[in-house]
């Protein structure tokens, strides 16, 4: 995780990617700031569970300015689903 000059913060995700993993993300998501824009790239894991990204959209449903990396196409449709907003231009899908 690393807090940038301007309060934006960025997120890699490495191993893989489960409902614990979530619960990490959720930790790290708490105490940002309302404001900050959000980039969590998901590249650097080796698996990703669909139990974990439905639990990561709880978290995630709530931040306005987000920015998602290294999703597939499935994965990014799993979370528009479960009510994380997502404009085109701020997701990018790797299949």
């Amino acid at each position: 995780m690393r807090l940038g000059p301007l309060g934006e913060l960025d997120i890699q995700v490495t191993g893989a990617f489960d409902a614990s993993a979530a619960a990490q993300l959720a930790r790290c998501l708490r105490d940002r700031p309302r404001s900050a824009r959000v980039t969590v790239d998901f590249s650097g894991a080796e698996a990703l569970d669909g139990a974990g990204v439905a639990a990561a959209a709880q978290v995630l449903a709530g931040i306005e300015s987000l920015r998602l990396r290294g999703l597939a196409w499935h994965h990014l449709r799993l979370l528009r689903y479960c009510g994380v907003c997502l404009a085109p231009s701020l997701a990018r899908a790797d299949d």
